[in-house]
């Protein structure tokens, strides 16, 4: 029969990186599961592998993709989270300021045109892996702003916007009972209210 493999693409909010790696000890890891083990298991997947990294682009989320492929059989599942359309690829970290002038004057202005060109790819990707038989689901960054974050959980002790614990389980919750569709966004939220 085979190992389902759930395989996960995207930037920090897919790879738990405040969560999962202890980086403040105003905010420990908690002996809790991070959203990406909870759809896994939701979606009776054998296997979670994660390819997601802190700081990606959607350049970086693409590569790994293509990168991974050939990993990827019919009948696994791929959850592909997107980022900020802004973001840059740039190699070094001696490249840091140089990102950022980039962002903000060359990609800012056409932050919409920036968004619809990496959606279209996705989406291309999302058709291909269709056809292979295997379950895709997109979702969107935008959903990054739609749950409790840690600078609120911590009165702003420590001043992140990455998801809280109570945000991890509140999305993974939200996540769940959107499965059966291929792209979520914050239109799937009402009113500050899960849907």
């Amino acid at each position: 029969m085979g190992t389902k493999t759930c395989f996960i693409f995207g930037d920090s909010f897919s790879s738990g990186y405040m969560l999962t790696n202890n980086i403040s000890p105003l905010y420990p890891k908690q002996n809790r599961e991070y959203w990406t083990k909870k759809v896994s298991k939701e979606l009776k997947c054998d296997k979670l592998i994660d390819y997601s990294e802190a700081g990606s682009s959607n350049e970086q989320i693409l590569f790994k993709i293509s990168q991974h492929f050939e990993e990827i059989k019919s009948k696994d599942v791929v959850i592909i989270g997107t980022t900020y359309p802004i973001r840059s690829l740039m190699f070094g970290q001696k490249y840091a300021k140089e990102s950022e002038v980039y962002q903000s004057t060359v990609k800012l202005p056409d932050f919409f045109k920036w968004e619809n060109y990496y959606n279209s790819i996705f989406n291309m990707i999302q058709s291909f892996l269709d056809y292979k038989k295997i379950r895709t689901i997109i979702w969107s960054y935008d959903l990054h702003y739609g749950f409790e974050n840690i600078g609120t959980a911590t009165n702003y002790k420590i001043k992140d916007g990455h998801w809280s614990w109570e945000g991890n389980d509140d999305f993974a919750n939200f996540f769940i009972k959107n499965l059966n569709s291929k792209f979520i966004d914050k239109s799937f939220i009402k009113v500050g209210k899960l849907i």
